[in-house]
């Protein structure tokens, strides 16, 4: 599993709306990540909780080729009030777009920041226009600032579908994390 698509995962929401106070807290119930090209990737990925409503990313995944810029990238959102299989879609989603565009958009404005100080993934400050190599990439405890996230999430189970495409359209990695959303009442920020 990547770790752009694990983190997009998790942060998907961050860039919506801007926060002064939050209403809510998470818990992260599943992380399922699914890739069936051996000869591409290996992943030994893991989500550590700290503790309530803190969590880590902890791994490594190797590219065993270049991960060129043609590969797409999208993200789903759903939400279910009770968790079971009734998830409908939510209008927020990051429609399948190269990977080019995803580092340039979505990976610097949300993740890149955060992830600088745990990784070795790409930091850059124009525009990142290179294969990803073939090479061990970790995650040591990556942790996200959520103060961008959404103030007010109605409760309920959410999953965010995350996948990685092959130029020809085929699906290279597949990670599906689902969180529950509590009100807690304010929370300062």
């Amino acid at each position: 599993m990547t770790l752009f698509t694990i983190l997009l995962c998790i942060l998907n929401l961050q860039f919506v709306f801007p926060s002064v106070l939050r209403t809510w807290g998470y818990t992260f119930i599943s992380l399922d990540i699914e890739y069936k090209k051996t000869d591409w990737l290996f992943a030994d990925i893991k989500l550590v909780k700290i503790k309530k409503g803190d969590y880590a990313i902890n791994g490594t995944f190797i590219f065993k080729k270049d991960i060129t810029m043609d590969f797409l990238y999208s993200l789903k959102l759903f939400r279910s009030p009770r968790g079971n299989d009734d998830y409908k879609p939510l209008p927020f989603s990051v429609p399948q777009q190269n990977l080019e565009t995803f580092f340039n958009g979505v990976y610097k404005d949300v993740v890149m920041e955060d992830l600088h100080k745990c990784t070795n993934l790409p930091y850059f400050q124009d525009r990142w226009n290179e294969p990803l190599k073939a090479q061990e990439y970790y995650l040591n405890m990556c942790q996200f600032n959520v103060d961008n996230w959404p103030d007010y999430l109605p409760n309920g189970f959410y999953k965010f579908d995350t996948k990685i495409y092959f130029p020809s359209g085929d699906v290279f990695v597949s990670a599906i994390a689902t969180e529950e959303i509590e009100q807690t009442g304010l929370i300062g920020k």
